[in-house]
This record gives structure tokens, sequence and C-alpha cells, in this order.
């Protein structure tokens, strides 16, 4: 028999079919995502196997210790939909920051909850289920954006977790409550496992993404390999293909962490340049040699902001020992030069307000009136600046066409543009301010 919440999903499915054969414009364009959609399905055709597999697996093997039975399908179904797919898909776009595994395990919980809101044991009016799906909907695709850096919706994926977790929340418990009051009869044990099986499903599926994001990374390994060693007798091209496997196993390992540079087509470039192994070996420990001091000069600098958060002097080189913000500072003031310099090769003079547009569009960070731009009357010259947290100010500016680049850093706002004021310092001619990072 048909529920109110299987019924409400039918509905609104229902209404969007019948959405997209009336407007044509809309058929047309959904279509095409889903040719497009299909052409993506066809290439990760095994992956799909290979999760629905382990979904199976992992479905039967709850069976057998009693936490899964046929009246579970539901549940099922709904967490494969939804925070399955988080998962999955937070697994594949989560190429180089590989700690994604213990994130998903706490981000997932307001996700986990709206679906277990959804499955919960107790059936809602049909009003309230047509209003409950598309919300859940909603919110689980706005968490699920929050979660790729590619995509300036963190603000709003956090604000959408608080609402997930207050919907889920309250749900849960007026399905406890009504199984407390007698309201409906349903064991406890049956109440339980429809608690529990979110997070177990969720548990249970980190072991095979793991596997398979180890296996996509050496799949990338392995074309660039096969594409150095194309030349020559097959078994000569085997032999060279397993030697070179080896050594990167015994090199940078087969873990994840130590083998980052597989997603990195172009480290892959300068690793692989010969088909030498002694030539592989070495370049191999460079690049990671290379990842590990990064991260050596990563950690001293978060230490030594929280070290001197506050603290007013120069260390021993002169430069300000509390440089809170002074690095994102730079990198958006670089990232707004650079924007300058195609404005000018376009249009042959600079652009008032780009600021407004390269802050909005890319970088959420800093708001955009935080950044002050001042230029010249035909707009041949500018400047603009910015006061970090510690009251310390960073510019930057060109007195004339690309390359002109200068730089400034300082306790106060520059007097005036680039040699007008003498604390300016000139990129073409190799001066750098001393706080610039």
């Amino acid at each position: 028999m048909i529920d109110n919440r299987i019924l409400a999903q039918l509905i609104w499915l229902s209404m969007a079919v019948i959405g997209l054969l009336i407007a044509s414009k809309i058929r047309s364009s959904v279509w095409n995502i889903v040719r497009s959609f299909a052409s993506i399905l066809q290439k990760i055709f095994p992956w799909i196997i290979a999760i629905v597999s382990w979904l199976i697996a992992v479905v039967y093997l709850a069976s057998r210790i009693g936490l899964w039975d046929i009246d579970m399908i539901v549940a099922t179904v709904w967490w494969s939909l939804a925070p399955g797919t988080v998962l999955v898909y937070d697994a594949v776009t989560s190429t180089n920051n590989m700690k994604f595994f213990a994130r998903r395990l706490k981000n997932l919980l307001s996700a986990t909850v709206i679906v277990e809101a959804l499955v919960t044991l107790v059936e809602m009016p049909l009003l309230f289920e047509l209003f409950l799906v598309p919300i859940s909907f909603a919110l689980v695709v706005v968490i699920t954006l929050s979660e790729n850096k590619k995509y300036s919706t963190r603000t709003m994926g956090n604000f959408a977790k608080y609402i997930a977790l207050a919907i889920g929340t309250s749900l849960l418990a007026f399905n406890i409550w009504s199984w407390i009051s007698g309201r409906v009869s349903i064991s406890s044990s049956e109440l339980v496992r429809g608690m529990i099986l979110p997070i177990y499903l969720t548990i249970m599926f980190i072991p095979i993404l793991y596997y398979l994001t180890i296996c996509s990374r050496w799949e990338l390994l392995y074309k660039k390999i096969k594409e150095l060693t194309s030349v020559g007798p097959y078994i000569r091209r085997l032999r060279k293909r397993l030697v070179l496997i080896l050594i990167v196993i015994r090199v940078s390992g087969l873990h994840l962490k130590s083998s980052r540079f597989l997603t990195m087509p172009f480290v892959l470039d300068r690793i692989f340049v010969s088909d030498q192994p002694n030539e592989v070996r070495k370049n191999i420990q460079y690049e990671l040699e290379k990842v590990r001091r990064e991260e050596t000069r990563q950690r001293e600098l978060v230490e030594q902001l929280e070290k001197y958060a506050g603290v007013t002097g120069v260390d021993k080189y002169g430069r300000q020992l509390d440089r809170r913000e002074f690095s994102k500072t730079c990198e958006r003031l670089e990232f707004l030069h650079l924007c300058h310099v195609g404005r000018w090769n376009y249009y042959k003079h600079y652009i008032v307000g780009l600021k407004d547009l390269t802050i909005v569009e890319t970088l959420d960070s800093f708001p955009s009136d935080s950044f002050h731009e001042v230029f010249s009357d035909n707009a041949d010259l500018w400047f603009i600046w910015r006061r970090t947290i510690t009251g310390w100010v960073f510019a930057i500016g060109a007195d004339g066409p690309p390359p002109s680049c200068w730089y400034y850093d300082g306790p106060d706002p520059p007097s005036g543009p680039p040699r007008e004021d003498s604390n300016w310092k000139c990129s073409t001619a190799g001066e750098r301010s001393l706080n610039w990072e």
C-alpha cells in the first residue's frame, strides 16, 4: 500500500515531468543535460557497478545481524539518493584533500538527519509530506554544493545544515513521542533500527570509496606511464611499465597521502619526462619533498599566526609579528592586479569598479567594500588598498600599461599613486615590500 510519503514523492515527480513536457525550451535543455549525464554514466559505469554491488553486500550484512529487513527498503533507497549521493560526490571532487573521509562522517550529520526525518516510522499527513519533500531536497543540494570549494555557497550551506538539523530533530522527537504515547504501535527494536541505519550505511560506505579513489588516482598514473612507454616491442613496453609502477609504489607508497601528485597532470609531466627508472625515482622524491616543505611552511605559518595574534612589534627582519590576514590580502590584491591587466589588454585603459565584480564572483573571503580603489582621471594609472584586521595596510597598483606593478605596505594607506609616494616598491625593478607574502 502506498503511504502519504511515497504519494507525496510521486506527486512532485509527476509535476516535474508534466512541466518538462509542457515547456519546450526547458525540455530541450533538460534533454541535453540528460545526454551529457548519460555519457558521464557510461564512463563511470564500472564505478556504479562496484558501488551498487557494495551496497547490496552491506545491506545483506545488515540483514544478517538483524539491522535490516524488507520494511527498511524505503529508508535504504532514500539514503542512497541523498546522503549516499553526497558521499560519492564528495569523494569524486575531493581530489587533493583526502581528509574528506573523516569530514564527511561529521558533515553528513545534517543531511542524514533530514533523510531520517523523511523515512521515520510515523506517517505524516499528506499536506505536510508535500511540504517536506521539496524542502529536504533543496537542503541536501545546498549542503552538497557548500562542501565543494568550486562554489561560493559555504555560508548558505552552514545555514542549511542548521535548518536541516532543526527539522530532523523536531520530527524525530515527534516520532519518539508518538511511539511512547502509544499513538503508533512500533517495537523498540524497529525504532532503533530506523535511527541507526543511515549512520551504519554512511560508515560502511567509507571503505569502498577509499578503494575507488585509490583506483582512480592510479588510473591517471598508469595512463601517463602507458603514454611514456608506447614505443618498442610489447614485452619491452610491458617491462618498462611494471618497473615504473614498482618505483612509484616503493618511493611514494600506495596510500593516498603520499601519492597526491597522482591527481595533478602537470606534476606527472614533470615526473615522467623520461622513462629511465633512476630519473623517475629522483623526480618523485623531489616532488614529495616539495610537498613536505610546503606542509611544514603552512604549519609554521599557522603556529606563528596563533602565537603573535595581537602582538605589536617586528621580527629580526623588520617584518610585522602579527600577520593575520596578510597572506590572503596579498593574494587577493595580486588577483585584482591580474584582472586589471586583462582589462587593459582589451580596453587599453583600466576599469573602475572591477573589485566589486571579481570579489563577488570568485573571492568571498573579504567583502568588496574593504578594498579601496584610486584611479587617475583617464584611468591610465590606479592602485587599490586594504587594511587588515591588525591595522596594517597593503596596496598594489600600476603607473602605466602592463607589466607595470607596484607594491606597498605600511601603517597607513598610500599618500598617492606609485612614484608619488616613495614607499611604493617597483616589481619590474625587482623590489618587494617587506611584509608582502
